[in-house]
């Protein structure tokens, strides 16, 4: 469906709006009007830096938006991005790797997403999520990789409330996310029609407590591989270690 237009500045900013609308400094170029099932400033990918929502637009299709991204550090005004009816966030952001601040996503309504995979993925100076904190994801289905490689991520504090009831895969979730420490924010998810979550915290090197939701139905080796052997599994009331579980 068509976006709006599109505007890349030569100091690296993006800026979408609904009508075509010029800022009073120098173009880098003009992309015009877009639709969201192709976006044409991802040919121009390296010089991005800060993408501005100028005014309110709506996307039913978000997937590879901002893909390898690397050097997007700022989101501006993305309440005025509605995504309400947009069922596919994959790749999103995947390799923003120098993204520090979501807190702009934090009234998006994501109630109709059902593929949230690698949206994340490679967001290696994201310390915090702040901002998914009253996301309804309900909907939600595919999180493979979602924060995979995000290695500064230290919080995931903001996911607790998070209704996960139609999720299906978790595969690498937090795959290689080497600076979280201690996670009780899963403990509540209702993951009961889950079927996989293999290499859901792979490589998590310095993980030293983690809460497993009960409603899984079985915790194995392959979820915690490479994660530090004295790393405390809670689940169904008990605690484990890595060890206790290879024989699962």
């Amino acid at each position: 469906m068509k976006v709006g237009y599109a505007v890349l500045y030569e100091d690296g900013e993006l800026v979408i709006s609904k009508e075509h609308t010029i800022l009073p400094k120098q173009i880098f170029k003009d992309y015009g009007e877009f639709e969201d099932h192709f976006c044409p400033w991802l040919l121009s990918y390296v010089k991005i830096k800060q993408v501005w929502i100028l005014n309110q637009v709506k996307s039913n299709r978000m997937r590879a938006w901002f893909l390898s991204c690397y050097n997007l550090t700022t989101l501006i005004d993305f309440q005025n991005l509605d995504v309400s009816d947009c069922t596919d966030f994959s790749d999103l952001f995947h390799g923003c790797q120098s993204l520090i601040n979501i807190s702009s996503l934090k009234n998006w309504n994501v109630s109709s997403g059902k593929n949230f995979s690698w949206m994340f993925y490679g967001c290696k100076s994201l310390e915090t999520l702040k901002g998914l904190d009253n996301w309804n994801v309900s909907n939600g289905i595919y999180f493979v990789s979602m924060f995979d490689s995000c290695k500064s991520l230290v919080d995931l504090s903001s996911l607790k409330n998070w209704n996960m009831s139609h999720g299906k895969d978790f595969t690498s979730m937090f795959y290689n996310c080497i600076s979280l420490r201690n996670v009780s924010a899963l403990k509540n998810w209702n993951i009961q029609n889950c079927c996989i979550v293999d290499r859901i915290f792979h490589e998590c090197i310095n993980l030293k407590e983690v809460y497993i939701p009960n409603t899984l139905n079985r915790i194995t080796c392959m979820m915690f591989k490479n994660c530090n052997s004295s790393l405390k599994i809670h689940w169904n009331n008990h605690i484990y270690i890595y060890e206790d579980l290879l024989g699962y």
